[in-house]
């Protein structure tokens, strides 16, 4: 483009192209955010499930001692 004629043109194109990046980094900003939100749920969750399984798993191993015996021979 040469001469003063191509300036509004181009400076409408930049300016529109401008908004549409302006909205995809609003949108982006969002999507982020919620995914942001999610992960903490998550690793709440997991912080949770953890607690759960070691309660579950102290339950479930044998005392200090008990099954240290030998079986008994017939």
């Amino acid at each position: 483009m040469s001469g003063a004629g191509g300036t509004p043109e181009r400076l409408a194109r930049l300016e529109e192209h401008l908004a549409h990046q302006e909205q995809a980094g609003e949108t982006l900003a969002g999507q982020v955010y919620a995914q942001q939100r999610r992960i903490e749920a998550l690793e709440a969750e997991i912080e949770r499930l953890s607690g759960r399984l070691e309660s579950v798993l102290r339950r479930l191993e044998p005392e200090a001692g008990e099954g240290d015996e030998a079986p008994p021979h017939y």
